[in-house]
């Protein structure tokens, strides 16, 4: 029987790419690479060549890929082998920087939060908010800064697990 085998375990990133082959099965038929048509917009194919396929994950929930050896020359269809995955978000964390500022007794702390190269899968956009207060009023180098609140907003923030850093320095 047609089998196929995968370079990753089956808990997967919004972001990756999956690597596929298909092995066994009866005939020399092309093998045919296919989503489960309920969560094509999880994941599509973006390559196929021969018995390999490529997977790129689009976003997250579980689908399900596909193969099947077509029929030709006396050979029928062969069996369809399927692999399950579940696309979990993006873990990710923003880089937050804190300004130094002169002394005015007050705790208020100007913070800045920026995603690091590669954080973001593709052309997606999420802005991100941070505020936050130093510890002491204290004049000094190293100050902490407390986060206090954060935000992150964009058409696929749902596709990131966003972990904000606690404290940072100034």
């Amino acid at each position: 029987p047609l089998t196929i085998v995968t370079d990753k375990a089956t808990d997967v990133y919004y972001g990756e790419t999956i690597r596929l082959s298909a092995m066994g099965g009866s005939g020399n038929g092309a093998i045919q690479w296919s989503i489960d048509d309920n969560n094509a917009n999880v994941a599509v194919v973006t390559s196929s060549s021969g018995n390999n396929c490529v997977v790129t994950v689009t976003g997250t929930g579980g689908f399900s890929v596909k193969a099947y050896k077509a029929a030709v020359g006396g050979y029928s269809e062969s069996n369809e082998d399927t692999v399950a995955f579940n696309a979990n978000p993006k873990p990710v964390t923003p880089v937050v920087t804190a300004a130094n500022k002169l002394y005015d007794g007050g705790l208020n702390a100007t913070l800045n939060a920026v995603w690091k190269s590669g954080d973001l899968v593709g052309s997606d956009e999420i802005e991100l908010t941070v505020t936050g207060e130093f510890l002491t009023a204290d004049v000094g180098i190293g100050k902490q800064v407390k986060v206090i609140s954060h935000s992150a907003t964009g058409a696929n923030v749902n596709k990131y697990e966003i972990t904000w850093p606690q404290s940072t320095t100034a």
